[in-house]
């Protein structure tokens, strides 16, 4: 062990050639740390971490740990093509069907706002930085590969075992470290990376693709969350997707037909007993008579991306009732609505929350808008803040939703 030791504290060129050109028991040590990276928790990463951690560092890794294929130009990764031929390889030698492969599908969240905010180039230089770090964190023998420009993929092969509770770990490790800030132009940025993993007992079909299909629908299902979550597939997922599917068309058509409209929930002084106002609460009244609460067809809108349109659609159907009892003589003071996480990086919201206060009539005052706690540290920082600052100079009331919950 002492030979190893030398090589690690050798200098990085030659740490490099030196550990991956020794035959026999110095190539046999390394795989056994890194063995012991994947099953020996933070004692793995103190052994595993010295060679490993080094040796991924460096940008031609990415090419020995993924020789062959076809490759993504941006981070110099195998595509989605490569991948699925190396699961082809393996399946046919019976490793899938062994239990010790698995795959764990990686990705940025919102990567749209990412676009937006940052631009091509400074979202190009974080994937770049993106695939060095998930490199620190793979074997000789493993696969990285890119499915789509917010999409990262590790197929991990000849486990020792491949279960729930070591997937879970290898996730969460790999998420941490894409989680940490990146730097643009001499400034940390932060990410959200949510991750799902497949294991081989539960891919969604018998093809060679089936692992990695199952790790993406797990993302997707990561993705649904706040952001930053970790699932894993199962058979229930497929049932689920395929029910989603025809759901959503149908939320869709509830929105643009009016079905999906306001209830309006009073608002009392506990001290007077006197109506103080009323708060705007979507809910999807069905032709049956159903009414559904937002918590059962709110993911389905935001998966359409009708977010902002529902938004929209709650502000003006709330101040037009407003206005519609105004002239009815009935004295309500004035109506809350909720903002969503899209409504409040929505630039332009406070020039729509403007139009629509001119356009029935109405004083600021008489609008007040909701926020989560939750916000106050999420997404575009300064397009909510200015959002908040721009609409409470308007003469809106800013409420604070949810608070200590």
């Amino acid at each position: 062990m002492g030979h190893l030791v030398s090589r690690v504290d050798a200098a990085p060129g030659e740490r490099i050639e030196g550990a991956f050109r020794a035959p026999g028991i110095l190539a046999g040590l390394t795989g056994v740390l890194a063995a012991a990276y994947w099953a020996g928790g933070e004692a793995g990463l103190a052994g595993a971490g010295l060679v490993l951690g080094a040796v991924a560092a460096m940008p031609p890794v990415l090419r020995r740990l993924n020789p062959t294929g076809s490759r993504d130009p941006v981070t110099d990764l195998p595509d989605r093509a490569a991948a699925t031929a190396r699961l082809e390889a393996l399946s046919k030698s019976g490793a899938i069907g062994g239990r010790r492969v698995a795959a764990i599908a990686l990705g940025f969240d919102r990567i749209d706002d990412l676009r937006t905010r940052l631009g091509d180039t400074a979202l190009a230089g974080i994937r770049r930085d993106a695939a060095q770090r998930i490199a620190r964190f793979v074997r000789e023998g493993d696969i990285i590969a890119v499915l789509d420009e917010a999409t990262f993929a590790i197929v991990l092969e000849d486990l020792h075992r491949a279960d729930l509770e070591m997937l879970l770990q290898i996730a969460a490790r790999v998420q941490r470290e894409l989680s940490d800030p990146f730097m643009i132009d001499c400034s940390p940025f932060q990410v959200t990376v949510s991750a799902g993993f497949c294991l081989p007992n539960q891919a969604p079909d018998a093809s060679a693709s089936g692992l990695l299909t199952g790790a993406e629908r797990a993302l997707a299902a990561a993705r649904r969350e706040t952001g930053g979550a970790i699932r894993a597939y199962s058979g229930e997922m497929l049932i689920q997707d395929r029910m989603s599917a025809a759901f959503s068309e149908s939320v869709a058509a509830a929105l643009a037909n009016g079905e999906i409209h306001p209830w309006f929930q009073p608002q009392i002084s506990a001290e007077t007993g006197a109506l103080t106002g009323v708060e705007a609460l979507a809910r999807w009244v069905k032709p049956s008579g159903e009414v559904l609460a937002p918590a059962e067809f709110l993911p389905a809108l935001k998966a359409e991306g009708l977010s902002e349109r529902l938004g929209e659609h709650m502000l003006t159907r709330s101040l037009s009732a407003l206005s519609e009892w105004d002239a009815a003589g009935l004295d309500v003071p004035g109506v809350s609505l909720n903002l969503s996480r899209n409504d409040l990086w929505n630039p332009r919201l406070v020039d729509q929350v403007r139009w629509e206060l001119d356009r029935y009539g109405m004083e600021p005052d008489r609008l007040t808008l909701e926020v989560r706690q939750i916000l106050a540290g999420e997404g575009p920082e300064n397009t909510a803040l200015r959002n908040l600052r721009d609409l409470s100079r308007l003469g809106c009331a800013i409420d604070l939703d949810d608070f200590g919950t």
